[in-house]
């Protein structure tokens, strides 16, 4: 098991700082369960099984954690909040 870096992210209903668990399954595939980013507490949002073949495709930059993590937030119901502003 292990955790993406945490983003602050909004899921429509409220903003919080938010990880996302990964943890692979037998198979290949992964389970994605959104936790607080502050205590690792679960927290609202989609629990996501992914098969193998999807979560290969997940978007991986070894230079940039952050692709990953905002992929797996949207996977849960979560968008990350540096996303939605305007620079």
């Amino acid at each position: 098991m292990r955790f993406t870096i945490g983003l602050q992210a909004n899921n429509g209903e409220r903003s919080a700082l938010v990880k996302t668990q990964i943890e692979r399954t037998q198979n290949g595939g992964a389970i994605l369960t959104p936790v607080s980013g502050n205590n690792l507490a679960r927290i609202s949002g989609k629990v996501v099984t992914l098969t193998a073949e999807q979560y290969d495709d997940r978007p991986h930059d070894p230079y940039d954690n952050a692709k990953e993590a905002i992929w797996a937030l949207k996977q849960c119901g979560w968008h990350a909040v540096a996303e939605e502003d305007e620079f």
